[in-house]
């Protein structure tokens, strides 16, 4: 009866094998080669220490495409539309612009009849009495000449 320790001479030519596979030398079979490159890598994982894992990582981090943060993303997509929005509102004002304005030739402009003497000194009176009665007869005749002014200027008449 054999002891289970002591390795058998299979077991040993495998092992003599694959010792040559480790060191490099020719002429190893490509299961030992697998083998070979297998507790060559476990050895130079066990070697690697923290400090290379974080110079890893930190190489890694480096590499990737950095992300920007979801504020400034809306930021950066909500500035350009501001942007437009507001030129868009600019030339809105530019194109209607001068119909906007008032006409500087007086065409559409009515010449409205100046308050007369009775009437200021209606309101003058109104005034010192704290009564809009005396206002009432010289206020209902201005209204009539403004009102006639006004018809007479876009050409109607009731």
């Amino acid at each position: 009866m054999q002891d289970d320790d002591a390795p058998t001479p299979e077991e040993q030519a495998e092992a003599e094998t694959l010792a040559r596979a480790l060191e490099g030398k020719a002429g190893a079979p490509a299961d030992a080669l697998g083998a070979a490159a297998l507790l060559a890598h476990e050895r130079r994982l066990a070697a690697f220490d923290g400090e290379a894992q974080a110079r890893v990582e930190r190489r890694i981090a480096a590499a990737l495409p950095t992300r920007t943060p979801r504020r400034r993303r809306l930021v950066l997509w909500l500035a350009p539309a501001g942007a437009l929005a507001a030129a868009g509102v600019a030339a809105l004002f530019l194109v209607s612009g001068e119909r906007l304005q008032a006409p500087s030739s007086g065409a559409l402009v009515a010449e409205l009849p100046a308050p007369d003497k009775a009437l200021l000194e209606a309101q003058a009176q109104a005034l010192t009495q704290a009564s809009t009665a005396p206002l009432e007869g010289p206020m209902r005749s201005h209204r009539a000449a403004m009102l006639t002014a006004m018809r007479a200027r876009v050409g109607g008449g009731r």
